[in-house]
């Protein structure tokens, strides 16, 4: 049952099972290829530093959010999505763009995602995002969200 699949999932990822909590969610998609079953596969990928995994998933989570409205989640995927080119791309370019051209457009994604008038909203600097989760680095910010 894919309930129970992302239930394991969560569990594994709030015990630091990171392999678990992959195999559970990959059962998830499996049965069911939900934007929230490979949200968490992207989470439970980054902690195994499996980059290519990270982005498959967290791409097509922001891709389905985005395709059903559900435009807080899309918001927060593109700014996970904005880390996850910065760690694990920085060093590289992609194509003849460099990597913080990738980040910077999903950080755009994620301003713009909160915003009903079509115009994009401030983006958050590091000081804003600091003072609201207590870090800028994405783990440290996962881990006072709880």
């Amino acid at each position: 049952m894919p309930t129970d699949h992302m239930q394991c999932g969560r569990d594994a990822l709030a015990r630091g099972a990171w392999e678990q909590a992959q195999h559970a969610f990959e059962a998830a998609v499996r049965h069911e290829r939900s934007a929230e079953a490979l949200e968490g596969l992207g989470e439970a990928c980054w902690w195994l530093n499996d980059g290519p995994r990270v982005f498959e998933a967290r791409e097509e989570a922001y891709r389905l959010y985005h395709e059903r409205g559900d435009r807080a989640s899309a918001a927060r995927i593109a700014l996970w999505l904005y880390w996850d080119y910065r760690a694990f791309r920085s060093a590289r370019t992609v194509g003849s763009v460099a990597p913080s051209g990738f980040s910077k457009g999903w950080s755009r994604r994620e301003s713009m995602a909160g915003c009903d008038t079509g115009r994009p909203k401030a983006r958050c600097s590091g000081r804003t995002i600091r003072r609201r989760h207590g870090s800028t680095r994405p783990h440290a910010a996962r881990l006072a969200a709880r």
